[in-house]
């Protein structure tokens, strides 16, 4: 049985799964979710979600973003699927993640613990142990804010642009990289 569960642009939707697991999501996200008998898959199509797992070893919890896979360890984590990579901050637990490919089946590539925020696509393109208070920061969004601290005014602009729906454009390009 799948559930389609889709946002729009500035929404916000909490659902509760049948396993009591939570999942928070974020603007302009669509995913679906099923669950069998030994297995609990979802799958982010767009957009970005938080997920409070009820651990079941007998039934892992999978989040396939394209075909990069977030399984559960017993966890709470934030997925974001952007153009090239997904971003995974893993705010409790940890979580194994891997590259699906149709050919080869799934190459694991390795398993991150709390307080992680990694990107990764076919490989790890980029991992690092963050604050706590950066991790609220990175997870803001769950409480209706966007918090920065020295983020540059381009990717400030971009979340303006996934919360509002309207595109920035700087007349001047030297703006880009001005720290927020």
């Amino acid at each position: 049985v799948w559930q389609h569960y889709e946002t729009a642009v500035g929404s916000q939707k909490t659902v509760t799964l049948s396993d009591g697991s939570k999942v928070l999501i974020n603007t302009d996200t669509s995913l679906d979710v099923a669950f069998s008998a030994d297995r609990r898959d979802v799958h982010l199509r767009r957009g970005e979600a938080f997920f409070d797992v009820v651990h079941n070893a007998k039934r892992p919890f999978t989040v396939a973003a394209d075909k990069r896979l977030i399984r559960d360890v017993g966890t709470a984590f934030d997925v974001r699927l952007m153009d090239h990579v997904v971003e995974v901050a893993i705010a409790r637990g940890s979580v194994e993640l891997a590259h699906s490919n149709s050919a080869s089946g799934a190459k694991r590539l390795g398993v991150f613990k709390a307080g992680s925020s990694v990107a990764f696509d076919e490989q790890i393109e980029r991992s690092e142990q963050i604050s706590q208070e950066d991790m609220s920061r990175k997870l803001s969004w769950r409480e209706g804010a966007l918090d920065y601290d020295g983020e540059p005014l381009s990717k400030v602009l971009a979340d303006f642009s996934r919360y509002s729906g309207i595109d920035f454009e700087l007349r001047d390009e030297s703006l880009k990289g001005l720290p927020v």
